[in-house]
């Protein structure tokens, strides 16, 4: 029927007969879908309530996850496909490639606590914070990749793509140590926000473009990473607070753009200023 079937406590949706629930609503702390032997037609997420999938993904027509503080979990050692839609958190677990199956959107936290996130074709958003200590993997330039949150990358995490996809970073990139960064050839465009790029481990960064117009725009505040190729764009603010990091090529003619050394012991980057 089209009734609502409402779960709050804690509870397993399982079982090896396929059926149809039209309409489910989640008030519970821990609903877990073991199986895919049911298909859901709306799946409601009432506020803080925790939704897992630990098996086969199930078919679900429309999965409303955007009300505040709720949380999705995909946890399974095995393959599966996270359902296109806006999330508020969004937390992978277990060694299993959670791929995206549509666009996503995230819009307080992702986490990527073990397996792999494998971006595909899919455009993915994040407008909160992404904390990765698994694996990030975009084998696709096709889809777009914006990430509005700071981005952290704890050690024993990887960044990895092929076909050298593009990215968009609002809220700033941090790699620690023991991390595996490659970037490809895509352009790292940093922008619209003032924001840092920091951390401990050496990775490079082939193609960057910064631009930031506000405060001080872009702040590499230590020596990683290393950039093959630079680009201020127009109005563009760049600040070098510690360590100037190694740049194969720095393109600083735009009209205008300001490069800043802040340090107390820097060594200048030999190129034209504007």
């Amino acid at each position: 029927g089209s009734g609502v079937y409402y779960f709050y406590n804690a509870a397993t949706i399982g079982g090896t007969q396929a059926y149809t629930i039209t309409n489910l609503y989640n008030y519970g702390y821990g609903v877990i879908f073991s199986t895919n032997n049911h298909t859901i037609g709306t799946l409601t997420q009432g506020t803080s309530s925790t939704l897992k999938f630990s098996g086969t993904v199930p078919t679900i027509t429309t999965l409303d996850a955007a009300t505040n503080s709720n949380t999705v979990e995909y946890t399974s050692g095995s393959s599966q496909t996270i359902i296109g839609t806006t999330y508020q958190g969004l937390t992978l677990s277990g060694a299993g490639t959670k791929t995206l199956g549509a666009a996503t959107v995230v819009n307080l936290s992702l986490g990527i606590n073990a397996g792999t996130l494998a971006l595909s074709t899919s455009d993915l958003t994040v407008t909160g914070t992404s904390s990765i200590y698994g694996t990030l993997n975009d084998d696709s330039a096709t889809g777009t990749n914006l990430f509005v949150g700071a981005v952290t990358l704890y050690s024993g995490s990887t960044w990895s793509n092929t076909n050298n996809p593009a990215f968009e970073f609002r809220g700033g990139l941090t790699v620690d140590t023991v991390s595996t960064f490659s970037s490809g050839s895509g352009v790292y465009t940093f922008s619209t926000n003032a924001q840092t790029i920091a951390g401990t481990q050496a990775y490079t960064i082939t193609n960057l473009t910064n631009n930031i117009s506000s405060g001080n725009g872009l702040t590499f505040s230590t020596n990683n990473p290393t950039i093959t190729t630079l680009t201020q764009g127009t109005s563009a603010v760049l600040t070098f607070s510690g360590t100037v990091p190694t740049i194969t090529t720095l393109t600083a003619t735009a009209s205008p753009n300001t490069v800043q050394y802040t340090g107390s012991t820097q060594t200048v980057k030999g190129t034209t200023y504007h």
